[in-house]
C-alpha cells in the first residue's frame, strides 16, 4: 500500500474510533441468484450502473452466498487498486473504512473513490456507507454519494454505489487481496450481497473482521 493511501485508510480509521463494539445479530437473508436482477431497483442512468453487467456477463462472477452464511457486526478498512481495464473502467481505486451500527445491517464510514471510464471521463466520489455485511473474508459495504464530481462537473444526489472486497490475509504466502468494481445500486444495497466479480488489488491491502 502506498503512503498517501495508507494515510488516508487510517484517517477514515481513525473517524470511526468512536463506534461501539456491541455484538450483533445475523439478520441478513441473501437472494437468490435468480431474483437478484429483479429484486435491485432502477438506481437510474449513471456510468455506474451494473444492471446489464449484473450476472451473466462474460466476467466469471462468484457464486452468491448462501442464507444461512449471512452474518453481520464487524469491520472492514483498507483500499483497492484496479490493475487491468474491465468492463467500462479504465482504471479505478478507493480507499475505505466501514463498522457496523445496531440495528444491523446499518453501518457507518467513508469510501474515497475515483474512476477512469475508458474514453477518459474521470469520476471523482465521497460515499458516506450506512450498509456493511460481513460473511466470512468477504464484505459488501454500500452508501450515498455525499459528492459526485463527473467529468469536473459536480453532479446531483442520488448516486448510491455497492462494493464487495474480500480479505486473503497477510504475508508473503497470502493470496492477493480482492475487490470488486463500485456499481449503483438501491438503498442498503450491502444487504442483497450481489456475486459482482472480484479481481486482485494491484496495489492495496484490505482487511475485514467479524465481530
Amino acid at each position: 500500500m502506498s503512503k498517501k493511501t495508507t494515510a488516508v485508510t487510517l484517517a477514515m480509521c481513525a473517524a470511526l474510533a468512536a463506534c461501539d463494539s456491541k455484538t450483533r445479530s445475523p439478520g441478513i437473508t441473501a437472494p437468490e441468484a435468480a431474483g437478484l436482477a429483479a429484486s435491485v431497483a432502477d438506481p437510474g442512468s449513471t456510468p455506474y450502473d451494473w444492471g446489464e453487467l449484473a450476472l451473466g456477463t462474460s466476467l466469471s462472477a462468484d457464486q452468491p452466498i448462501g442464507a444461512a452464511q449471512a452474518a453481520t457486526g464487524g469491520r472492514a478498512t483498507g483500499s483497492f487498486e484496479l490493475g487491468t481495464p474491465i468492463l467500462n473502467r479504465a482504471a479505478e481505486q478507493y480507499s475505505f473504512a466501514a463498522l457496523s451500527t445496531d440495528p444491523a445491517p446499518t453501518a457507518k464510514g467513508q469510501v474515497e473513490l475515483h474512476t477512469l471510464f475508458v474514453g477518459g471521463l474521470q469520476s471523482k466520489v465521497h460515499i458516506d456507507v450506512d450498509c456493511l455485511v460481513i460473511v466470512g473474508n468477504q464484505a459488501w459495504f454500500s452508501g450515498p454519494a455525499r459528492r459526485y464530481v463527473l467529468g469536473g462537473v459536480p453532479q446531483p444526489p442520488g448516486l448510491y454505489l455497492v462494493f464487495r472486497v474480500e480479505d486473503n490475509g497477510e504475508g508473503a504466502n497470502a493470496l492477493p487481496d480482492r475487490g470488486s468494481p463500485a456499481f449503483s445500486g438501491p438503498p442498503m444495497a450491502c444487504a442483497l450481497m450481489p456475486p459482482f466479480p472480484l479481481i486482485p488489488t494491484a496495489n492495496g491491502n484490505i482487511q475485514v473482521r467479524q465481530q
